[in-house]
């Protein structure tokens, strides 16, 4: 367990953390083992088959508000449930609960008398063979904090009087016992004013009466974690290096971190110095070790880089290290959630960290073989809901996990809902050796039929499973749950499979991380992605009264997905509605050429700058010299040069105008006005095209005041801009048509996409007049038949779209946004077919976030929130027709 996690920490809240009110409960109630609640049987088949299926569970305890536990050990052959309960006179006492193999109750007894200020408490199993057990619990007094255990023999009598092993000033944040050969090591943490930890460990006998006194094992450690070993106990250690008067703080740079693996014999004394795992530039978080077969693994996670990874390492069975590996890569983030392991192997389980929709976490599984030299990644990848940590435990024939998920039946019974809308409880997940999930039994209690509110406690012995589980209305009930292999009724919480022609998220990675972004751009130049960024503007005056501006980057990005070396700063007083585009040249050694707008003199001009092929600026100019805003630019290829598009105000509104430079930034050509007629265009796109571009732009020039336009294009001559191809209306819509993309089309032409906005309240189950819309305009710039209309993948509008060619298709990304979250869809539309677009994933921005977005080789660039700002993030994707 890592830093302050302690099992009975997090416990000690379950039921004073509930919803539901607890009436006060007598003092006779407290460990008062409680008769299972049956109902009767049904009297026909037809009515039987409306009770819901449910597990064997057996009532073992009513507990009032404020009990930290019941907690589950076992211990040999037998099993114990104990916890610590509040009387009405406000006094505390430990209660253990014996339970039957099947988790019926017998006899509770008074383990324990505990302070009125006990507040944490740990039940493990003794090794001694004579299936006793080892309490252990924490209570405050006049003079600090003190740690006491307790041996319990099997019938939940106390084997020895409580025993205070410790008395400190600082905070006991951890306690763990760790069964041994000779009894039990206890070790905890007690957390300094400094804000490390010291660990100190004291070894008890069969009885639980400890031998000795505690010794310092570590001191100054932040992460710790404990494991049974031949010999006795193994820790896993994190320290981080101290922070320097200039390194406090929120703003401080992170403190580099160590883990290390120190042994304990079974007397709880270090055997030999620690050795380093691993070495980290920032912290190593929740960490954990377990065995696996003749060694021992350790994983965490890593977030030293932009996104959040899962490292493990090893010791194998001659005491070798195997230096860390990445367990996880490209991934768009990930995190450990749990391992499990014993003498034949183990397992590691992590979660994507990226945004889920229904608020649901996808858990990877990943198998480590005997040697625990090797793992492989398993194809199991279960949706369970957001909800606590799911817990996971080696079995003799496997894995079993036990976590929150939707309780789908299959098949299905007339009663049963759709899977979709199937509730949500605790789950029991059962796993062969390869990590396949078998079996899953929805915990619904055998008392009354109903679902878990809670479940926790997992502990297997061969294959037959005991877990904890309560319901809290009226009053907290607590049963013992009996989990062994049955028909199966419900089908296991996996992922399922992908439509065959649904797009795959094959990678995703986070390039840039910052302040907000408001726009991304990119172009391929031989091997590498040049990307083009630009950050939200700051309206917020600064030193002189000036307005600081938005940063235009470049950097470069290899085909692995990594940026290679420093980003080139273009400008840092850009405007971020202008935009930023990017368009490579007509080799490779002519590198790209990136547009922006930028204030200068008090106005809003057009920028251009070229870059080589990793992304370094050679030159840069202002393009623009006249008075007036200019905004919306674009650019692309066009023999010998590029033309420059934009929007200038300088004629009263908002008309568009291109213009064409050299390979040096050269004008070849003056300012060509594209369009005139009322009302500002806006959201200008351009595209190469034999000859010259073709440029394309939004114009409300039928109701200039409303401000409700339509898309319009033209054709403009490669040698100096001018209108070649007369301007045509694409269609005319009764929406407010925005934010047109282009791709080459078939003979000349061109697909183009748009987006046909959404009112605020608009409902997209009984609404076909929004959405977005992808259609082919032929080479006379007139569209060819009927575009494509789709509101995407499920609720909600689209409101931004990217499109490729690829070959004779149309690859095709949208950004939609629904009422909870915002989704990216995709597919790939033939020529003259039909497609549906499909979800791919999930931002973690806001359903209002406007998604600045590129496809380009089937990478999709796109802008994404971030906790602390923004971030640039790559998915790649695989398209499947």
């Amino acid at each position: 367990m890592f830093r302050k996690l302690a099992p009975a920490g997090l416990l000690g809240c379950l039921f004073a953390c509930t919803s539901a009110h607890v009436p006060p409960t007598k003092p006779s109630d407290i460990g008062l083992a409680r008769p299972p609640i049956h109902e009767p049987k049904a009297s026909s088949t037809k009515k039987s088959e409306r009770i819901p299926p449910s597990v064997p569970s057996h009532t073992i305890a009513k507990v009032p508000d404020h009990t930290v536990g019941p907690l589950l050990a076992r211990s040999g052959s037998g099993q114990m449930a104990a916890y610590l309960g509040l009387l009405d006179n406000g006094q505390r006492r430990i209660v253990g609960i014996p339970l039957n193999a099947d988790g019926s109750p017998r006899d509770a007894r008074l383990i324990a008398p505990a302070g009125t200020d006990a507040t944490m408490l740990v039940f493990r199993p003794l090794g001694s063979g004579e299936g006793g057990y080892l309490a252990a619990w924490t209570q405050l007094t006049e003079r600090g904090e003190a740690l006491l255990v307790a041996g319990v023999a099997a019938d939940a009598t106390p084997t020895e009087a409580p025993v205070e092993i410790a008395h400190t000033t600082d905070d006991v944040v951890w306690v763990e016992t760790v069964a041994t050969s000779r009894g039990a090591v206890t070790v905890w943490a007690e957390e300094t004013r400094a804000g490390d930890a010291n660990i100190l460990a004291v070894a008890v006998d069969g009885s639980g009466k400890p031998k000795g006194v505690p010794s310092h094992v570590a001191r100054g450690v932040v992460g710790w974690q404990a494991v049974a070993t031949p010999m006795g106990v193994g820790l896993g250690l994190v320290s981080s290096s101290p922070a320097g008067p200039a390194g406090k703080g929120p703003s401080a740079p992170p403190r580099p971190s160590t883990l290390s693996w120190l042994k304990l014999d079974a007397e709880g004394r270090p055997v030999g110095p620690a050795t380093l795992v691993a070495s980290a530039s920032g912290s190593i978080a929740d960490m954990d070790v377990t065995r696996a077969g003749r060694g021992f693994v350790f994983a965490w996670t890593d977030r030293t880089s932009l996104d959040a990874n899962v490292l493990y390492a090893a010791v194998d069975g001659e005491g070798k290290l195997h230096a860390p590996k990445p367990l996880t890569q490209q991934t768009g983030g990930a995190s450990l959630v749990a391992m499990a392991g014993d003498e034949h192997g183990g397992a590691i389980a992590w979660e994507e960290t990226t945004k889920r929709s229904r608020a649901t976490r996808r858990v990877h599984f990943s198998r480590i073989d005997a040697e625990a030299t090797t793992i492989r990644p398993s194809d199991t990848v279960l949706e369970l809901e957001v909800g606590g940590a799911p817990e996971f435990v080696a079995t003799s024939g496997g894995f079993a996990l036990l976590g929150r998920a939707r309780a789908c039946a299959e098949p299905a019974s007339t009663f049963d809902p759709p899977c979709g809308e199937a509730p949500s409880m605790p789950s029991w997940v059962r796993f062969d050796k390869n990590l396949a999930a078998v079996e899953d039994q929805p915990i619904r209690l055998e008392e009354d039929h109903l679902p878990a509110v809670l479940a926790w406690g997992l502990s297997c012995a061969a294959d037959h499973c005991l877990a904890l589980a309560a319901n809290a209305e009226p009053r907290v009930r607590v049963s013992a749950v009996d989990l062994v292999t049955r028909e199966a009724r419900f089908r296991a919480p996996t992922v399922p499979p992908s439509a065959p022609e649904a797009p795959q998220l094959e990678a995703m990675a986070t390039l840039v991380k910052g302040p907000p972004f408001a726009a991304v751009a990119a172009v391929r130049v031989a091997d590498t992605e040049i990307l083009a960024t630009s950050t939200s503007t700051l309206e917020e005056p600064v030193r002189g009264g000036r307005v600081h501006g938005a940063t235009v980057a470049v950097r470069a990005v290899v085909d692995g997905g990594d940026v290679v070396g420093a980003p080139a700063i273009l400008s840092s007083h850009a405007v971020s509605v202008g935009g930023v585009a990017i368009a490579g040249g007509g080799s490779p050694e002519d590198g790209a050429a990136v547009a922006w707008i930028a204030r200068d003199d008090g106005d809003e001009e057009v920028h251009v700058a070229t870059v080589d092929g990793r992304g370094q600026r050679r030159k840069d100019v202002r393009l623009t010299m006249v008075k007036g805003d200019a905004s919306d630019v674009a650019i692309a290829w066009a023999g010998g040069g590029w033309i420059v598009g934009w929007v200038d105000v300088r004629d009263g509104n908002g008309e568009v105008y291109a213009a064409k430079v050299g390979l040096g930034l050269e004008r070849l050509s003056a300012d060509e006005r594209v369009t005139n007629a009322p009302g500002d265009a806006s959201d200008v796109a351009v595209m190469a095209r034999p000859g010259g571009v073709w440029i394309a732009w939004a114009d409300p020039r039928d109701s200039p005041h409303d401000g409700f336009a339509d898309i319009f294009v033209a054709g403009l001559r490669g040698k100096d801009a001018r209108t070649e191809i007369p301007e045509a209306r694409v269609l005319a819509t009764a929406a407010h048509s925005r934010s047109p993309v282009l791709a080459p089309g078939e003979g000349g032409g061109l697909a183009i996409a748009w987006i046909e906005e959404a009112p605020m309240d608009a409902d997209s189950t009984n609404s076909g007049s929004f959405g977005a819309m992808v259609g082919s305009v032929g080479p006379d710039g007139h569209l060819r038949g009927e575009p494509l209309r789709t509101h995407g993948a499920g609720q909600g509008y689209p409101t931004s779209v990217a499109i490729e060619r690829n070959g004779s298709a149309l690859r095709t990304v949208l950004a939609r946004s629904a009422r909870d979250e915002l989704v990216i869809d995709a597919f790939e539309l033939p020529a003259g077919g039909a497609a549906r677009p499909l979800p791919v994933f999930s931002l973690d921005g806001p359903p209002s976030l406007d998604v600045s977005m590129t496809l380009d080789a089937a990478s999709l660039f796109y802008i994404d929130d971030a906790d602390d700002g923004g971030r640039v993030r790559r998915a790649k994707l695989s398209f499947h027709r």
